[in-house]
């Protein structure tokens, strides 16, 4: 029997989307669910097949410390796009395509890598963020897919790469992220497991495929059987590495563990009659990204070939704040001049209007938020009220609860190291 671990705990399970390992992760869950289908036949008391089928679900929850590289990465765009300079504009096409593998090694005595595991084809459901008084801001990530396979032994050091069409019958390993070594940081000590095409396996070593990886050829992926691609395919490479160094981070005491309260401000108002002005006496404020699926199936393939987005996408924010004033509302009716300058005398719910712009601005210091210590921002346009809530009870401050409704989100990083 082999030798078992001394222990496995949080600091021996490290998480990666593909090439990129996700900092700053407070957990990783993953369920695997069976449906079962009982075959039955006249004349038989019993079962004559029982056939199972099986489904994925992940969820991901970190502490938000101002860089983008994770957000870029766990909606599909991959980290060598750049961790902090881009901007992410959220929308239709880019949910769409939402997915990733996923790469999970897990050591033990958080040195030496036991086990891996891969998710494949997992496809983005829904996406949180969280700004409260109360906590450290947080994001949160949910994925359905339909592989899971644990690699041990031989194949424990497993990694997962992102590949761009070549040809019909080629793909190149394509990207590279900060601090890495070459497109996709791939190397020759890396030896191919899995090669998925879209929502396949189109070669597996286990069930005796080749894969073929030319290094003097741009990272040139061949297989065998011979590959059918098509410009747009979404190509995926599962490899292991002879080496079994667990990827520890290091400790950083002058880095950005999460972002507290007072390093996050929320701006609310109407473009057309107001200006961009710090939303006062807010509680949380939550950003809610509903991304159902329906599972597309087809004769002859024993996995879903994709899974299209129910549409439209259901953004949802989420504003608390303590009662004071009624300038909060005054923003959303379009009717801000006229508050300031006291002669506004009613607001009526029906004055409210869709074209609302909400701002999360992320800083890396405590005091001084100024563009220099600017970390992230979201943008959230067109915003129109779903519901209020005015709320007040003994022994509570009264309180506001305003929910709104977008279309589309945009995050952009601004080029400012929070401290890796």
């Amino acid at each position: 029997m082999a030798r078992k671990p001394d222990y496995v705990r949080y600091t021996g399970h490290a998480v990666f989307a593909e090439e990129a390992q996700l900092k700053r992760c407070q957990s990783f869950a993953s369920t695997t669910e069976y449906t079962q289908e009982k075959l039955l036949e006249l004349a038989n008391k019993g079962n004559t097949e029982v056939v199972d089928e099986s489904s994925v679900t992940a969820t991901l929850e970190f502490n938000d410390y101002g860089d983008t590289g994770n957000f870029a990465a766990l909606i599909g765009q991959g980290y060598y796009n750049s961790s902090r300079t881009n901007n992410y504009v959220l929308n239709d096409a880019v949910f769409d395509g939402a997915s990733v593998d996923f790469i999970a090694k897990i050591a033990s005595n958080d040195k030496t890598i036991e086990r891996s595991i891969w998710l494949g084809n997992a496809y983005l459901t829904s996406v949180n963020m969280t700004y409260s008084v109360d906590g450290v801001a947080t994001e949160s990530y949910d994925y359905e897919g339909d592989f899971k396979r644990w690699l041990l032994n031989t194949y424990k050091n497993a990694n997962s790469y992102k590949c761009d069409y070549s040809s019909a019958t080629t793909a190149i390993i394509s990207g590279s992220y900060p601090g890495g070594g070459g497109p996709g940081d791939i190397s020759s000590s890396d030896t191919p497991i899995i090669l998925t095409v879209n929502n396949g396996i189109v070669a597996d070593v286990a069930a005796g495929d080749t894969i073929n990886i030319s290094f003097s050829t741009n990272n040139q992926i061949t297989a065998v059987p011979a590959l059918s691609l098509v410009n747009g395919d979404r190509i995926r490479l599962v490899t292991y590495k002879a080496s079994t160094a667990f990827p520890e981070l290091p400790s950083t005491p002058d880095g950005l563990g999460g972002l507290r309260k007072d390093m996050v401000d929320i701006y609310l108002w109407n473009p057309n009659t107001g200006s961009e002005e710090k939303v006062l006496r807010a509680q949380s404020c939550a950003v809610a990204i509903d991304l159902g699926r329906e599972t597309k199936e087809e004769l002859g393939n024993d996995k879903p070939y994709y899974r299209s987005l129910t549409r439209p996408i259901d953004i949802t924010v989420t504003l608390e704040l303590n009662e004071s004033d009624l300038e909060i509302y005054a923003k959303l009716a379009g009717v801000e001049t006229t508050f300031d300058a006291s002669t506004l005398n009613s607001i009526d719910i029906d004055s409210f209007t869709r074209n609302n712009k909400l701002f999360i601005k992320l800083y890396k210091s405590e005091t001084t938020h100024t563009l220099a210590n600017l970390l992230k921002v979201i943008e959230i346009h067109n915003l129109s009220v779903k519901s209020l809530e005015e709320t007040i009870a003994v022994g509570e401050d009264g309180s506001f609860t305003i929910d709104l409704s977008a279309d589309n989100v945009i995050v952009s990083g601004t080029g400012v190291n929070p401290i890796l």
